[in-house]
């Protein structure tokens, strides 16, 4: 199977794992032609988007590639709480089936972003709800 552009300029940002410019990746990869930059700044910025390349002080950090199973449970625990007017993690962690941990990371990251808030406990057990359970899931910065 051949390497695409993108699969290539990866395996250097694996090794190198930190970049100040494009320019950089350009001496790397050998590249000297328009096309072939153009190229390389269009894979760049489309990791920058996916978020396998951080800003990072003067330059950009490679994270790695990002699992889609985390975009799934993001989903999956959106929908649970759309579905309950009031929760727990626990119950949303059973709900959505999957860890408590990334359910209380992403409540953290919604309630810091204000679409949920804490309303209370239950035993010792905080209650949350979302402030609009009609809207779609938005985009929340992770990290």
């Amino acid at each position: 199977m051949k390497k695409t552009d993108a699969d290539i300029i990866r395996d250097i940002l694996k090794s190198v794992g930190f970049i100040r410019r494009p320019a950089d990746i350009f001496a790397l990869c050998g590249v000297d032609t328009i096309r072939d930059k153009d190229s390389v700044r269009s894979n760049l910025a489309a990791f920058r988007r996916n978020g396998e390349l951080r800003k990072e002080g003067d330059g950009y950090r490679y994270i790695g590639k990002i699992r889609p199973e985390t975009f799934y449970i993001a989903d999956r625990v959106w929908r649970a709480w759309r579905y309950c007017s009031v929760w727990t993690v626990a119950e949303i962690a059973r709900i959505a089936e999957c860890k408590m941990d990334n359910v209380q990371l992403l409540t953290c990251q919604y309630k810091k972003a204000g679409y949920v808030e804490a309303v209370g406990k239950r035993g010792n057990y905080k209650l949350y709800r979302l402030k609009d359970r009609d809207m779609r899931r938005p985009g929340v910065k992770h990290g």
